[in-house]
């Protein structure tokens, strides 16, 4: 299969990465069955093309059915295009050039290339959604709603809505579409004052490593116990995106009264500033040391099936543990409920100890997920740091540097 796996890097436009998976040598078949949502048929509706980008990543082929649903909806359209040029790799050609003439028209929210989520601009998202409020849209029954929805004088704007509407975003988070979910996200607090919807913002900010989060939490919340909760997690987070593991140690340290909850039975303190916590776990894991109990994280990622940092935190604990093929079926289960991710691949590796004995089928899983998603920068990522030597990093810049250069709007 390495072969193969050469094969298709090479096919990609990737010279490095197929020069470091030929010298890496062969791998063995998946030790898992394969995931049958790999192969469906692309689906019709925005929901049935949701679900397979949850799962396939951007792959054009869903992409592109997605604009076409999308074609009298600029703004989606617009934020959809830089999602994927910054989440995906594409052939030069009509398709990128499409994309970027999407994506140009919502610059004004947009960060540099290699990075996919909005800038939580008020003013300027409030004027990408007037200018597409401006035009008519029928939302009667759309199980998709429109981002200008809430500015339609025909609608009724509640509490119940507003859920309805963050909910969807959740779920673009999902489905790898982080600039379309945070500026939906960023217009539910900002535009509607609806305070449930600040955590999800931090938290796609954070899966994107945008910058200055903490300080995005510092300048907009309250001083109450939910806010110094939310600080606490961006402000680790921060430091653990930085890779600055013993800085985010220490800030945890000064603010012990946040991890109290590591004192209570998995099940309870999975209620309480649950947040918090698994950044802390994170930062110890990295550290070499298992400060919080696995029971905790796992009692944690129990409590919201969406969402893939709590488990991403599971899985990279569960290396630590489990010392054989288990270990690959728990992370497939990760790869069907949230697709790829080069943390839970390259973080896994990186925190097991060196008798698992899961090795094999771990590559060969990565190798053929890369086979089945080519387009997916985190396998690529992946293999050059699993398969590389001291060229590892060499592999990962040329994806990077791909992606760069991919999503410059001239």
């Amino acid at each position: 299969m390495s072969h193969a796996l050469a094969d298709t890097a090479r096919s990609m436009g990737l010279t490095v990465c197929e020069r470091i998976i030929r010298a890496y040598g062969d791998t063995p078949a998946p030790s898992t069955a394969a995931d049958a949502r790999l192969t469906e048929s692309v689906g019709d509706s925005v929901p049935q093309l949701l679900a397979q980008l949850v799962r396939r990543g951007l792959q054009p082929a869903v992409v592109q059915r997605l604009r076409n649903a999308w074609a009298n909806r600029p703004l989606e359209r617009s934020l959809l295009a830089w999602d994927v040029l910054n989440g995906a790799l594409l052939p030069a050609g009509s398709f990128v050039e499409e994309l970027r003439a999407d994506a140009s028209a919502a610059a004004s929210v947009l960060p540099k290339p290699g990075h996919a989520y909005a800038e939580p601009k008020p003013e300027a998202i409030e004027r990408l959604v007037a200018a597409a409020a401006s035009a008519r849209c029928d939302v009667t029954g759309d199980p998709d709603p429109p981002i200008q929805l809430l500015r339609d004088p025909s609608i009724t704007a509640d509490a119940k809505l507003f859920e309805l509407i963050r909910e969807y975003a959740r779920l673009l988070h999902r489905a790898h579409l982080p600039t379309l979910a945070s500026f939906r996200l960023a217009d539910l607090y900002f535009h509607h004052g609806y305070e449930r919807a600040l955590p999800d913002l931090v938290e796609v900010l954070l899966d994107q490593e945008a910058g200055d989060v903490d300080g995005l939490v510092a300048r907009v919340s309250s001083a109450g116990p939910e806010s110094v909760e939310l600080a606490t997690y961006a402000r680790v987070r921060g430091f653990n995106n930085r890779e600055e593991w013993d800085q985010a140690l220490a800030f945890a340290d000064e603010h012990r009264s946040v991890f109290e909850a590591l004192k209570m039975p998995p099940q309870k303190a999975a209620q309480l500033n649950a947040r918090p916590t698994l950044a802390y776990a994170e930062a110890a894991l990295r550290n070499g040391k298992k400060t919080v109990p696995y029971e905790h994280v796992v009692a944690i990622a129990g409590s919201d099936a969406a969402w893939r940092y709590a488990f991403r935190i599971m899985i990279n604990y569960a290396a630590t543990r489990i010392k054989d093929a288990q270990f690959v079926k728990l992370l497939a289960s990760y790869l069907e409920r949230f697709g790829n991710d080069l943390h839970v691949w390259y973080d896994s590796l990186a925190v097991a100890p060196d008798d698992v004995h899961w090795g094999p089928s771990f590559t060969a899983t990565l190798a053929h997920e890369a086979q089945s998603l080519p387009h997916e920068p985190a396998v690529w990522r992946s293999a050059a740091l699993l398969m590389g030597d001291d060229d590892a990093s060499d592999g990962v810049d040329e994806v990077d540097a791909r992606i760069r250069a991919q999503a410059t709007i001239r």
